[in-house]
């Protein structure tokens, strides 16, 4: 058993106000989340005694998103102190966290010294980075200078950074003019960039006053911008004000996607305040996942006030997929509280979709609160109970804070399909917390489909949380065909984020074999997609490497001209 979130983050936080140091090493000791719910603490409280102790500290944490997080948190502190070293800190951070913690710092410089920010980051090389941190200044770049900001974007070309800040600078614009906003909007051409921006400001117009919003959107012509993901939006935020009268509104729509999309958002916000007629309104709706969806959201929260009222409508739901749904969603809520009885209630179902969801959700949300208990619980069920889903549920959710110890248990199971699938889903969970255990773990297996789906796994989340500590521990690998997969993995999953290293790996296993006849079109194609990302930070070193390639001269001319 671990401890809750509140009383993680007020030990932690409360310790690293006198010893930050000593509560650190205290919180490497503990499992998986409650690991990174410590360390965010510590970072936010020793980043206000001693930044630049804290930011020591942080660069010798592992990889891993909860380094991320307390650099961010250092950097956003020392960024409030001296934005010009925070900046330069960012700029030498290795790995894929060093694009986000560039936004942050540009983001809270640019509230002391606006100009200056944006000076740093038009001036950055790496044409990724600066994308990334100019969509984090769009909301100050507009609130201070509208004009400014829209000239700048209608300069852009088509692409990812237009139609990103047109869209926060929709928002923004929105939430101090919503004309202006919009007549610029409208007058954007039409696509995915205008449809975006519309949406944000519909949004900020329905934050204020949903029914003008409402009224505004049915009086555009039907089809292009009148589309259903603008009916959602105004859906959703007038539900929150006041989900009885925007039940009315989608009532009101004609039948279509709009109102399908509409509906789902209001019967999520009006399931907390009726649940009943959350329900009602959900069965009206035409058959389909939308309706599955709402059912599922309104028998959790259902639950969550008035179980036995919850569990009665559940059970009086015609037999089918809806009622399987609800069950389902009954019994994960359930057992949160009483995990013994919602484990009897799922037992007790007649044997079928219904009884095997709510069994695999019950395993699920136990595992996560008590493993051992759960693990018990499953592994005595009767054999008709008893399903490989349910063991896998278990494994996944105890995993998610003591993988070693659903490893022990899982490598403990009788040898079979079940033991691998349980396998597998911890291995995806604990890739993500501690990738060189699981690694080492994973290369105990048997040779096999297993054993690959495992390592794809493990690498895809470490090549791009820690690149270079992926690649340094397939290094170490003996040669043969387990470093060769792994190897393949990585190039799959690095070529974003560090085509550099991604290339290496490539050149190795590809570009001896790209020219050879028979060859799959797959390995030219990863080597185009290093390309294609190393010339977008790294401009010279690709161009050295494609130089060496063994391809035709017409391909590697494709690739040397090829822009973003």
């Amino acid at each position: 058993m671990g401890f809750g979130y509140g009383s993680v983050h007020g030990i932690f936080y409360a310790w690293a106000q006198t010893d930050p140091a000593g509560a650190a090493a205290k919180a490497m000791q503990l499992p998986g989340r409650e690991r990174d719910q410590a360390l965010s603490s510590i970072a936010a409280q020793w980043a206000t005694k001693d930044v630049n102790g804290a930011l020591a500290w942080v660069q010798g944490l592992p990889e891993s998103n909860a380094k991320r997080n307390a650099v961010r948190t250092v950097l956003g502190e020392l960024a409030n102190q001296d934005p010009q070293a925070a900046a330069q800190f960012a700029l030498n951070l290795t790995g894929a966290g060093r694009q986000e913690a560039m936004s942050s710092v540009a983001a809270i410089w640019a509230q002391s010294d606006f100009n200056a920010a944006l000076s740093w980051v038009r001036n950055l090389s790496d044409t990724r980075a600066r994308d990334q941190a100019l969509q984090s200044l769009g909301y100050e770049w507009t609130r201070r200078d509208p004009q400014g900001a829209t000239a700048y974007v209608n300069s852009l070309p088509s692409g990812q950074l237009k139609t990103s800040l047109i869209s926060s600078i929709s928002s923004a614009w929105a939430s101090t003019d919503s004309k202006a906003a919009l007549e610029w909007v409208q007058a954007l051409p039409a696509g995915q960039s205008r449809n975006s921006a519309l949406q944000s400001v519909v949004q900020q117009m329905t934050y204020r006053d949903p029914a003008a919003a409402a009224a505004w959107l049915e009086s555009l012509p039907t089809g292009g911008s009148r589309n259903s993901y603008l009916y959602a939006n105004v859906a959703s935020q007038w539900a929150q004000q006041d989900p009885e009268r925007a039940a009315d509104w989608v009532k009101s729509l004609p039948p279509g996607q709009g109102q399908r999309q509409a509906a789902e958002n209001v019967i999520y916000q009006l399931a907390d305040a009726n649940p009943k007629a959350a329900a009602n309104f959900a069965l009206s709706l035409p058959t389909g996942q939308s309706q599955q969806n709402s059912i599922g959201n309104i028998a959790s929260r259902w639950a969550a006030s008035d179980l036995k009222g919850a569990v009665e409508w559940a059970q009086q739901l015609p037999e089918g997929g809806l009622r399987d749904n609800a069950l389902r969603n009954v019994a994960t809520t359930w057992v949160q509280s009483d995990p013994v009885a919602a484990a009897a209630f799922a037992v007790n179902l007649p044997a079928g979709n219904a009884q095997n969801n709510a069994l695999s959700a019950v395993a699920s949300t136990w595992a996560h609160q008590d493993p051992k208990a759960a693990a018990e619980w499953a592994v005595n069920l009767s054999a008709t109970e008893k399903s490989g889903e349910i063991i896998r549920s278990v494994a996944s959710g105890w995993a998610q804070n003591f993988p070693a110890e659903a490893a022990t248990w899982v490598a403990n199971l009788p040898v079979g399909p079940m033991q691998n699938n349980a396998a597998l889903a911890i291995v995806s969970t604990w890739a993500y917390q501690e990738p060189t255990a699981a690694a080492a773990w994973v290369s105990a297996f048997p040779e096999g489909q297993t054993r690959d789906s495992a390592m794809s796994s493990v690498i895809s989340g470490w090549a791009q949380n820690d690149p270079t500590g992926a690649s340094k521990w397939i290094e170490s690998m003996p040669a043969g065909k387990s470093r060769e997969k792994a190897a393949e993995h990585f190039v799959n999953y690095a070529s974003y984020q560090e085509p550099a290293l991604a290339a290496k790996w490539a050149t190795e296993l590809y570009a001896n074999t790209v020219t050879q006849p028979g060859q799959p079109n797959r390995n030219t194609y990863q080597l185009e997609n290093i390309a294609r990302n190393w010339m977008n930070q790294d401009e010279k070193a690709a161009r050295a490497w494609i130089q060496q390639l063994p391809l035709t001269e017409e391909k590697k001319r494709a690739l040397l001209d090829r822009k973003r």
